[in-house]
């Protein structure tokens, strides 16, 4: 799941080749580091997807970009993560 921030940034972010918002999903799942992304949909080829840790806590408001922390959800067996 995903909790989106419209109009927000997070300062220090990893740039993904990812061109689409579930392609920039996927490629936060797949890295154990990955706490959240930013995704700015009007980018260009290879523009759009930042990947950050759990260390990027800098928020700024920024037209256009939309922040998404990666949020888990849990059971009485430990914690599920669902992938796109």
């Amino acid at each position: 799941m995903w909790v989106d921030h419209v109009n927000i940034q997070v300062i220090g972010g990893v740039k993904n080749a990812a061109d689409s918002l579930r392609d920039c999903q996927r490629a936060c799942l797949r890295d154990p580091l990955c706490k959240g992304l930013d995704f700015l949909a009007s980018g260009g080829t290879g523009q759009k997807c930042w990947l950050h840790g759990p260390s990027a806590v800098e928020r700024n408001p920024r037209e256009g970009i939309t922040h998404y922390d990666m949020t888990c959800i849990s059971n009485d067996t430990g914690t599920l993560v669902v992938f796109l």
